[in-house]
């Protein structure tokens, strides 16, 4: 993934209006901050965690891709792969949804590099 780069609070990623913003609330529980990451499937947003104030990575296919089932598919099994394996070396996912029609994974956000970043040193 490629770090987003100039992005404002009023910045909408993904098509037309169906993209994640900061400031939304996505599944009544994860508030978005501000862009992390942008890849060729989607974007991954630092978020909060509203009634625990704790930090999140939210992850969301990019709405060009909803309507490609191969991509829809792929993007579920990230999610159920992930949280199937309990590991310290695997991010723990919390919950799998849509918010306005648009998939997403609510994991566990890490601090550090990104992937990447450390393969590529």
């Amino acid at each position: 993934m490629k770090p987003v780069k100039n992005v404002t609070s009023a910045t909408v990623i993904g098509a037309g209006n169906n993209g994640p913003r900061a400031g939304q609330l996505i599944g009544d529980r994860y508030r978005l901050d501000r862009p992390l990451e942008r890849g060729a499937m989607g974007s991954v947003w630092r978020a909060e965690q509203v009634r625990l104030r704790a930090p999140v990575a939210v992850k969301f296919l990019d709405p060009s891709l909803i309507g490609d089932k191969e991509m829809h598919d792929r993007f579920m099994q990230e999610a159920r792969s992930s949280a199937a394996v309990r590991s310290a070396h695997v991010v723990q996912v919390f919950v799998y949804g849509t918010e306005e029609g648009v998939p997403y994974i609510a994991m566990e956000l890490l601090d550090g590099e990104n992937l990447d970043a450390r393969l590529g040193a």
